[in-house]
């Protein structure tokens, strides 16, 4: 402590700069070096995470990829009974409907998507904590449903609620038990979902998930392996079951469940994923940034070189060897490391806690691990010790006599190396400047980008299950003759977001052109609500008898079937409207998945059926929305719908397309800041003392007639021709990597 008040004393200016530069760069490193340990640790809370895997389905054709997460239930049976090493192996179906939950006179809606029918057994093989309770028991038999603290909350209002009776309604009334309540789940589990509940509950469909014929690819498939087990043996006994069972043209990869969050790149899958090279770059930039704090620790110990020649001249002659000085001179870096890091830890904390919930989104905790302090100032001791260790060095190097007549009044040759560190230290900054430019500039293209429609003043409603066809259907009756609407769509499947999978084949001559699709099923008026371009062909028309078997496709489709004039010709494909029907029209690209992925062929279905009209696209003529959704919800309520009135805002929907892309910004123009704001600290202190040294020249100048532009123009040029030596490093630096981040985008 009397030392640091020594050099607090000495120079309280260079003492400052150098605990707040210490303190940012320890302080941003460990934020984002524990944002990043959280990304790259996804699933591995889970006590066997080495011994779980997934497996997908790929298929190849025609020069064509078809890469999709969600398999055949009949694997689950063939990987437990017949691959050996395999210990456990479980399926579960996402519920893609808004699902009722009525208990104690209230209705709770969960969202579609939010929830899972799965096997008894699978919360052996994920390892989920319990509020009370062996969450191995949970699911035990048909009607067990288990629910996170978070939606007992919203449905009770409490937690303590196993045993508790509700009815679950998926269009019909199913009467269920709570069997269990999880806490809620870690933020770095790639599986998210509100409630379980066991497939048995549903007999019929459950079991037919399982069988080979009749079955569908309706089931994401994980299993746990025993220790140790071979990989190899269970890759080739899959191999083995896939050609007895599949056509020749499937193939079922298996994934590590610790690899899923930065490799799930196929459709349907139930988890955002995670961008790697956002994660590198974030990486990098905490290194830059720890790197520039040395640095500019470094800058500032090695000005004060000379100012304390004579304090070391004094020690030297007192009989101090070069070796005492130097552990001298460290002791004082690894102290005021020591105490940068102590500041640096409340930083930190109110990081985690304030700033990046706020600004990113994301939850974590410095207290949940009480290591992580001790890893920071171990941390911070070898910060101290690379800091100290060059200017310890230079400084214990002075020679006696000169030190004790003071040549130290003035910068010398010791300064060249400060140039390098300087030059070093604004290449490093220059980098993440450019760096956030580009991406502050690409974050602009892609919010200004055109997604193909409009997505301003339109609302998604989706029928929840405890709305009958026939109210549903007087509900949009009412709101589409309302003075707010402009017009009134539906679709089968949510607008934005993954659609079903298919193929579509083409008879051209005595070729046979085909392609893999997702498709949706339409109404007559989504091309109208949507502004979708029709760029080629005629929209459905619902007096025309055969339009339920019509299709309408994007350009992406067009352009890989390759085809001429394909408008009008008879296509091949399998959705439940038939097997063959018409293309009648070609629509411009739209996005309607994350803006990494590229656009893919899409198909568009004519649906009369009206159990098809699940999801209501509604465009209003006025942005008062305060005063038009009331209106809609009474309109809900009118009908008979006792669930809960749920909507959402298709931009919103666009927002969460590139989510990710919004945080990388965030991120990097913040950490960017701090980088900047270094390495001017550093700055500050090197002029500071070499304008001490240059005052009497100065002085000197200005008596015989010097101008206050051409003193500015000297003492500037030295600074400006560092700084311009590092904006040359960096610019191709700079541009090499962004080119590598932009390749991420289609």
């Amino acid at each position: 402590m009397k030392t640091l008040l020594r050099l607090f004393k000495r120079d309280k200016v260079t003492f400052s700069l150098n605990i707040v530069g210490l303190v940012l760069g320890i302080g941003c490193f460990v934020s984002l070096q524990l944002y990043i340990s959280n990304e790259r640790s996804f699933d591995e809370f889970h006590s066997n995470s080495e011994e779980l895997y997934r497996m997908t389905i790929y298929a190849e054709a025609g020069g064509r990829e078809y890469k999709s997460a969600i398999i055949h239930g009949y694997w689950e049976q063939l990987l437990e009974n017949q691959v050996q090493g395999i210990a456990k192996a479980t399926k579960l179906v996402s519920v893609q409907s808004d699902i009722s939950l009525r208990a104690e006179n209230k209705i709770t809606v969960a969202p579609q998507g939010t929830g899972f029918y799965v096997d008894e057994d699978f919360l052996d093989l994920f390892q989920f904590e319990a509020l009370q309770g062996d969450p191995t028991s949970f699911l035990s038999g048909p009607g067990a449903l288990v629910i996170t603290e978070e939606l007992a909350l919203k449905i009770f209002d409490r937690t303590d609620v196993m045993g508790e009776n509700l009815i679950f309604n998926d269009g019909d009334d199913n009467a269920v038990q709570i069997a269990g309540v999880l806490k809620n789940l870690p933020e770095n589990s790639h599986i998210q979902f509100d409630y379980l509940i066991t497939g048995s509950t549903f007999p019929e469909f459950w079991d037919e998930t399982a069988q080979l014929k009749g079955g569908s690819f309706t089931a994401y498939m994980y299993f746990e392996t025993e220790r140790q087990a071979d990989m190899q043996s269970i890759q080739t006994a899959i191999e083995e079951l896939r050609l007895k069972h599949f056509q020749d043209y499937f193939q079922f990869p298996i994934l590590p469940v610790t690899d899923i969050h930065f490799k799930a790149d196929s459709l349907f899958e139930h988890t955002t994923a995670g961008n790697e090279s956002f994660v590198n770059t974030l990486e990098l930039i905490s290194y830059f940034l720890i790197v520039i704090a040395i640095i500019n620790y470094i800058i500032l110990s090695s000005s004060q070189m000379f100012k304390r020649a004579k304090e070391i001249g004094i020690r030297k002659s007192l009989g101090a060897g070069k070796a005492s000085l130097i552990s001298y001179l460290m002791l004082e870096a690894i102290l005021l490391s020591l105490l940068a890091g102590i500041v640096g830890i409340g930083l930190i904390h109110y990081v985690l806690q304030e700033v990046f919930p706020l600004l990113f989104d994301v939850e974590l905790s410095l207290m949940s691990n009480p290591m992580t302090i001790v890893y920071i100032l171990l941390f911070c001791l070898v910060v101290g010790f690379i800091s100290g260790s060059i200017p310890a060095l230079r400084i214990s190097g002075l020679q006696v006599i000169p030190s004790l007549k003071g040549m130290g009044n003035r910068p010398t040759k010791g300064l060249s190396g400060n140039s390098v560190l300087v030059i070093a230290q604004f290449a490093f900054t220059f980098f993440v400047v450019i760096g956030t430019y580009m991406v502050t500039k690409q974050l602009f293209y892609l919010k200004g980008k055109d997604l193909g429609y409009n997505k301003e003043a339109v609302i998604n409603i989706s029928r929840s299950s405890g709305a009958s066809l026939e109210q549903w259907k007087q509900f949009l009756d009412k709101i589409e003759n309302q003075h707010y609407t402009e017009s009134v769509g539906t679709t089968l499947y949510e607008f934005i977001g993954d659609y079903n999978g298919n193929y579509v084949s083409v008879i051209d001559g005595a070729d046979t052109s085909w392609i893999s699709v997702q498709w949706n099923g339409i109404d007559e008026r989504i091309i109208e609500t949507m502004d979708l371009n029709l760029i080629e062909g005629t929209n459905f028309n619902p007096s025309e008898n055969d339009d339920s078997t019509s299709i309408i496709l994007n350009r992406a489709a067009a352009e890989k079937l390759n085809v001429d004039n394909l408008v009008g010709r008879v296509a091949s494909s399998s959705i439940p409207t038939g097997d063959q029907g018409k293309i009648i029209g070609i629509v411009e690209n739209f996005h309607f998945q994350s803006f990494d992925k590229e656009i893919i062929p899409i198909a568009l279905f004519f649906h009369k059926n009206d159990n098809w009209k699940r999801n209501a696209l509604v465009k209003f003529k006025t942005t008062n929305y305060s005063e038009v959704l009331p209106e809609i919800e009474q309109a809900w309520f009118d009908a008979g719908i006792e669930d809960p009135f749920n909507y959402r805002f298709l931009d919103s929907w666009f927002e969460q397309l590139i989510a990710n892309e919004q945080r990388l910004g965030r991120l990097v123009i913040t950490f960017s800041v701090m980088c900047v704001l270094i390495a001017c600290l550093g700055l500050v202190g090197l002029v500071r003392y070499n304008m001490a040294g240059e005052r009497k020249k100065i002085g000197i100048r200005k008596v015989f007639g010097a101008s206050v532009l051409s003193i500015l123009k000297r003492v500037n040029t030295q600074f400006l021709l560092r700084i311009g030596i590092a904006v040359i490093i960096a610019i191709p630096i700079s541009v090499y990597g962004i080119s590598l981040w932009l390749d991420n985008f289609a």
